[in-house]
This record gives C-alpha cells, structure tokens and sequence, in this order.
C-alpha cells in the first residue's frame, strides 16, 4: 500500500484536499494493519513501539508524513476486550485508547498579515494531522 506521498500541491503551493482525503484513509488502512502486526508477537509489538515509522514503512509501505513525528505507546491499563451482542466490545476502554497529538505554533506574523497567513497556513496542508507534505 502507498500513502501517497507525491506532494500534490497546486500552482500556488496549496494542499489538493482530495490528497488529505486519501491520505486519512491510507493512514487508517496502515494502521489497522500495525495493530494487527503488533498483536501477532511480543517482537512485532516492541519494534512497532521502538520504531513505527520503520515499521509502516517495511511492512505496509506507508511513508510518515516528513515532519510528522509519530510515538507509538503499549496500553498499560487493566481493561480488556469485552464483546457484548449489539455493543462494540472496545467501548469500556474508549476513553484509553485515545492517541496523541504535538502540532507545532507557526511564527506570529505582521498583525496587518495574521489573517492570509492563517488562509495560507491552512491551505500548506500543515493543519491536518495527515497531510502529502
């Protein structure tokens, strides 16, 4: 599988939001697949944790994001898995399972440019947590 990576900018250097579309599934097709890796050996779990992005790469040819950093956590509380007819059997650990975020605060801009640079900021892609950049 491939994330798609081809820097599908326009002419003025803005994202294709059909691009970030894309790149939103892909990422969620890799990592299901992660989850699935890890699940299968201690092993897999330990240099999916030490290194996801080598990983994704090896195995699911998904390529992070250049500039994206992405730390892969163990869950370390005592809920488990607990299916019940017509409920999803993840929903007592929902509020666990959650992921983290870092996005980095560009530089403030001239007050007399805040208002393109936050269009423009927006249009580079940087705003998503998946992006072709």
């Amino acid at each position: 599988m491939s994330n798609g990576n081809d820097q599908s900018f326009d002419e003025k250097g803005d994202e294709s939001i059909i691009t970030g579309i894309k790149e939103s599934y892909y990422w969620r097709d890799a990592w299901m697949r992660a989850v699935a890796y890890a699940w299968q050996s201690d092993a897999n779990k330990l240099e999916l944790m030490a290194n996801p992005a080598k990983v994704l790469q090896r195995e699911f040819n998904y390529t992070i994001t250049p500039g994206i950093s992405l730390t892969v956590k163990e869950y370390s509380g005592s809920k488990t898995y607990s299916p019940k007819p017509g409920v999803n059997g993840w929903i007592d650990l929902e509020d666990d399972l959650g992921g983290g975020l870092v996005m980095i605060l560009p530089p403030t801009p001239d007050p007399k440019q805040q208002a393109m640079a936050l269009a423009d900021f927006d249009a580079l892609g940087r705003t998503y947590v998946h992006t072709c950049v």
